[in-house]
């Protein structure tokens, strides 16, 4: 037989693998399935007999003469037989590297990914990892976030900072819980996410599916695939390089760190590939105003870094707004016509001796933080005058553990407060709603810090804080997560890892992972208000408060600050006048956004009445059906179209029996307009 057309049969494999990885899941519940799975069988059967390829046709005729029973067993048969043709075409494979703690998950994988020719490598502990990576060529690795001696995101993070790493395909295994915490914002270059419930023989398929297509396509680790601009391992190589340089030469360096501000919101309001548009746009914007001498590097999926040779502060920050001077300027237009108008917040660092990366990264990105906290769309460096800011972060933890974060907070120009909840009791936490961010600690009761978190999420006062787990192992940080943290570090932990990790959450907050938006409710009318909250809780994804007198309105607003607030434009006892300027004088136009609500007839004197403050008039009696559109619109927000959570409909109803058992409004005692 023709060795040549043997080879350009083993090439046409790859599709009819896929077509049948594909129909297989689907066995049992859709009957095309399995007629799909027999006609490839049969096509298989025939060509292979054409072209010599005797276990193909063996493999083939099992699976057209299988009953229904043995169908997907003989299948998965097929499928191995095929994969082992494509390895013969492949010659010597490069092994596949499972990094993980050994569990019964990691065992299934191995053996679903263990095909003849191919070789699967388990490592155990980073460490581990790291000596296999040096010693064996690796085509594609599985990384479990939770390893005994590092958190998995910090490997992820130095993997793909090394170009001998940069450009191996990988998957992330994570338990379901933290998914929202491995997310395509922060993981550079993933190629897939998986939980620990999903199908290890699934997850397989999808490895051997990126396999094929990494020998078809060849990854540069210096260049990457959305933006074009020099890979995170492109940039430590690059740097290292240049700061050699302009330390022999005595001149200064200046390093850049910015980030795409409001990316998540982006991404939520318009999808996933307008946030990559917008990625792009930001590195076409970054490349086109920089000198040839520059270097341009995509640092993770939402921040950009930059080397200026031979720029000092002044130099740096001229190059750097710039760009964002630019970047205001472009609007970036969508393939439906929307435009949007895009920034980013940077923070810049000069270096004029040798220092570390990841320590020129740290002080970069402390400056971003404060960019960032400050509204951002702005570069900030050490000379940068700003009004003075202190959030105050909360440590809920033993007295040791309490102690060193304390010391990285505040070296970070962050105010701390200590508890050191007593073994058995639970702190009342009325008053955490004020810090700006929780630190709890596991407890080595293994109880405490967990009933801590879920009294602070179930208090309508802070539930809205971001909360950051220390806990002890994969276990405590799944349970941690599901309880509604919004991040986790397992011991040890690392200083540089954690402090990043709090500035991100004390910028962000819980807002990226809890896109609901708290919406106060203000009128005297009880039916109204349940109606139209409902409405508004189910299909409108909001957090509803409800309010029937201007003082419990007010009161509302000083306990914890509603995003919006929609109120009736009179209330019993009050002018319109009164009641606007009470409730603007509370309120700060940034942060909550004011809608009246009037009958038909008074709308046009209402929307006379409230401008400029208010964002529009909803008419009475509401529309229902398209009530949540409606304020949406007024807000300028998305529709949240995902069903309320256990969490979110059990606040509802306390909320609910708040309105119901609350005194009835005092009578109208005032006039109307």
């Amino acid at each position: 037989m023709d060795k040549q057309r043997q080879q350009q049969y083993r090439q046409g494999l790859g599709p009819r693998v896929d077509a049948l990885e594909a129909a297989l899941p689907a066995l049992g519940r859709d009957t095309g399935a399995a007629k799909k799975i027999r006609l490839i069988a049969e096509s298989l059967r025939a060509s292979g007999a054409a072209h010599g390829f005797t276990d193909i046709v063996e493999a083939a005729r099992h699976v057209v003469e299988a009953a229904t029973p043995q169908l997907p067993e003989q299948t998965r048969a097929l499928i191995a037989v095929l994969r082992q043709e494509l390895a013969g075409q492949a010659g010597a494979r490069a092994a596949i590297l499972l990094i993980g703690e050994a569990s019964a998950f990691m065992d299934t994988l191995r053996r679903e990914l263990g095909t003849p020719g191919q070789e699967v490598l388990h490592a155990s502990s980073a460490a581990e990892a790291q000596q296999l990576l040096a010693t064996h060529e690796v085509a594609f690795m599985v990384l479990d976030v939770m390893l005994p001696d590092q958190d998995g995101r910090y490997l992820l993070e130095i993997l793909r900072s090394q170009p001998l790493t940069a450009s191996i395909p990988m998957v992330v295994i994570a338990p379901k819980a933290s998914e929202d915490v491995i997310d395509r914002r922060r993981a550079p270059d993933v190629d897939g996410y998986f939980g620990k419930t999903d199908d290890p023989r699934q997850i397989a398929a999808f490895i051997h599916t990126r396999l094929r297509q990494a020998r078809d396509t060849e990854r540069d680790a210096r260049r990457d695939r959305l933006t074009g601009l020099h890979t995170r391992a492109a940039f430590c190589a690059l740097y290292d390089h240049t700061l050699a340089l302009s330390v022999q030469a005595h001149a200064p360096l200046t390093l850049v760190l910015l980030e795409v501000d409001h990316l998540a919101g982006v991404e939520a309001d318009y999808g996933l590939p307008a946030a990559e548009l917008a990625l792009q746009h930001v590195g076409q914007v970054l490349a086109s105003s920089s000198r040839a001498t520059d270097i341009v590097a995509r640092w993770s999926p939402s921040q950009f870094a930059l080397l200026f040779p031979g720029e000092e502060q002044s130099g740096g920050m001229r190059a750097t707004e710039k760009a964002l001077d630019l970047l205001r300027r472009r609007q970036l237009a969508l393939p439906d016509g929307r435009k949007l108008d895009l920034t980013f917040s940077a923070g810049l660092t000069v270096l004029t001796e040798k220092v570390l990366l990841e320590k020129a990264v740290e002080q970069a990105d402390k400056f971003l933080y404060l960019a960032k906290a400050h509204g951002g769309n702005r570069v900030v460096s050490a000379e940068t005058t700003m009004p003075p800011r202190k959030d105050t972060v909360l440590v809920a933890a033993r007295a040791d553990i309490a102690a060193v974060f304390k010391k990285i907070l505040e070296i970070n120009g962050l105010d701390v407060v200590l508890v050191h909840p007593a073994r058995g009791t639970t702190p009342d936490v009325q008053a955490y709603g004020h810090f700006r961010l929780i630190i709890l600690e596991e407890g080595d009761d293994g109880e405490s810090g967990f009933a801590l978190l879920r009294k602070i999420r179930e208090s309508p006062l802070c539930h809205r804080v971001p909360v950051f787990m220390l806990a002890a192992n994969e276990q405590s940080a799944a349970r941690a997560l599901a309880l509604g943290a919004n991040d986790y570090l397992l011991k040890p932990l690392s200083p540089f890892v954690f402090i990043t990790r709090a500035r991100h959450l004390l910028t962000r907050g819980v807002q990226a992972a809890h896109p609901a938006r708290n919406l106060l409710l203000l009128d005297a009318d009880t039916a109204a208000l349940i109606i139209a909250g409902t409405v508004l809780h189910k299909s409108g994804g909001f957090r509803i408060r409800f309010a029937r007198t201007l003082a419990d309105a007010l009161g509302r607003v000083a306990e914890d600050t509603p995003d919006a607030i929609c109120a009736a434009c009179t209330l019993p006892g009050l002018h319109e006048p009164e009641l606007l300027q009470q409730l603007q004088s509370a309120l700060d136009p940034a942060r909550t956004a004011l809608v009246l609500t009037a009958p038909a007839a008074e709308a046009a004197d209402a929307a006379r009445l409230g401008r400029p403050a208010i964002r529009g008039v909803l008419t009475k009696p509401f529309n229902l059906q398209a009530l949540a559109g409606e304020l949406a619109t007024l807000l300028q927000i998305k529709v949240r179209a995902t069903a309320p959570t256990a969490e979110d409909d059990k606040a509802f109803n306390s909320e609910l029996q708040r309105l119901l058992s609350a005194p009835p409004p005092p009578p109208a005692n005032g006039t109307r307009r």
